[in-house]
């Protein structure tokens, strides 16, 4: 359950996530590299390498994006409902509504 603080909003265990994937990216990449040295000490095929190496590359991009997204909402801002709030009551152009809401002249 999300928490309000100011204009920040703060998950638990937000910072333990974060870091466990850190780790897990870092884990990735060492995979990556054991395989490599498989391959060629010739305990391993080519096309077993490629096949690992792809399904490294998709896990270490679902990673990334979600690593991404976590720092995303960790970013000071204005919460969704005050922005909503703000829409409602602005009116004009909307240049000039954007500019109410980024607090921009």
């Amino acid at each position: 359950m999300p928490v309000p603080i100011g204009r920040q909003i703060i998950r638990p265990n937000h910072a333990v996530r974060l870091a466990e994937l850190e780790r897990e990216i870092v884990r990735v990449g060492g995979s990556e590299g054991r395989l490599v040295e498989l391959y060629t000490d010739g305990r391993i095929a080519r096309a077993a390498l490629d096949r690992k190496q792809d399904e490294l590359m998709l896990r270490k991009g679902v990673l990334e994006r979600e690593r991404a997204q976590l720092r995303a909402e960790a970013e000071p801002g204005p919460a969704p409902e005050l922005l909503r709030e703000r829409m409602r009551t602005c009116s004009g152009s909307s240049a000039s509504r954007s500019r109410r809401l980024t607090g921009t002249n």
